[in-house]
């Protein structure tokens, strides 16, 4: 049995690994996955270049600040879904506007939805001077932030915290895309180095997952997962539905983990609107990608 370290963080995206694990299709490829919850974005990408992890799943833009930033070969080969986050504020924040002057909690603020977090303000209108970004960890590191620091006046939230967050009483201000439009989210990556010496090692473990998503995504075993995410998010049973109900909707786990085809170059324009990469000018997206692993995934399955 192959052993893969998988690179996580907590929420609705990791439904196929639970899926995999629980229902054997991992195994039925000859692969145990070892899932590891990263508290950062930079944990994550250390977890990578060090060699304790083979593969994560994050935002594209987590791929592609690990070789703009550090220079790391990483390298997206599926995608996975639109992220699934949404900017909540305190009740007493009406609209964005409204952070003007306030103190706004990130995992990163160079990397991922805190870069998406940031185009929202601009566009409705405040500059970087206008509000103070602080950095918290991930998304339940931010939610337990919120609950012991009055000052934190909004954030990013996916399921299960962005119910929880809502029943504090928090406003849903906007998702990534009502306020920006399609955003690849939830992408799967690896150090380039690592793909070229185990690319059939890959191929079955990207056979595993799409099965497995295949399965979740089926109506039929909604229940299922409900229990399983419950389970592992350790949230009540009685939020389960409500907390997996984003990863069936248009914008959720994408059919097959597709890559977001319109979604890909958006992330770069963010990147490049926010933080002056590539002079402004964002490559094309095929330079952060190697979709021939899933492409042959695809083929050894049935089609649907």
């Amino acid at each position: 049995m192959d052993q893969i370290r998988v690179n996580v963080f907590a929420g609705l995206a990791n439904i196929p690994l639970l899926a995999g694990q629980t229902q054997g299709f991992f195994e039925g490829e000859g692969i145990a996955v070892e899932m590891q919850r990263t508290p950062s974005s930079q944990a994550q990408r250390t977890a990578l270049l060090e060699g304790t992890a083979e593969i994560a799943h994050a935002s594209f833009d987590d791929a592609v600040s690990g070789e703009t930033d550090v220079g790391a070969d990483f390298v997206a080969f599926m995608g996975g879904d639109g992220g699934f986050q949404a900017f909540y504020g305190r009740p007493e924040v009406g609209q964005l506007a409204d952070l003007r002057g306030r103190v706004v909690a990130v995992d990163d603020p160079e990397t991922g939805y805190a870069l998406v977090l940031r185009a929202m303000l601009r566009r409705a209108g405040l500059r970087e001077a206008d509000y103070e970004l602080r950095p918290v960890g991930s998304t339940d590191k931010r939610f337990e932030a919120i609950q012991r620091d009055g000052s934190l006046a909004a954030a990013m939230f996916a399921p299960p915290y962005s119910v929880m967050v809502e029943d504090l009483g928090w406003r849903r201000l906007g998702t990534t895309p009502e306020l920006l439009g399609p955003y690849q989210g939830t992408v799967g990556f690896c150090r380039r180095a690592w793909l070229a010496r185990n690319r059939p090692l890959l191929v079955r473990y990207l056979r595993g997952y799409v099965a497995a998503l295949r399965w979740a995504l089926d109506p039929r075993n909604r229940p299922a997962v409900a229990q399983t995410v419950a389970a592992s998010l350790r949230v009540p049973p009685s939020l389960a539905d409500r907390v997996i109900a984003p990863a069936f909707e248009p914008g959720g786990l994408a059919p097959d983990a597709a890559f977001d085809v319109p979604g890909l170059p958006a992330v770069l324009a963010v990147r490049a609107e926010i933080c002056g990469h590539w002079g402004g000018s964002p490559p094309p997206p095929d330079r952060y990608l190697d979709p021939i692993p899933y492409l042959e995934a695809l083929a050894g399955l049935p089609a649907r």
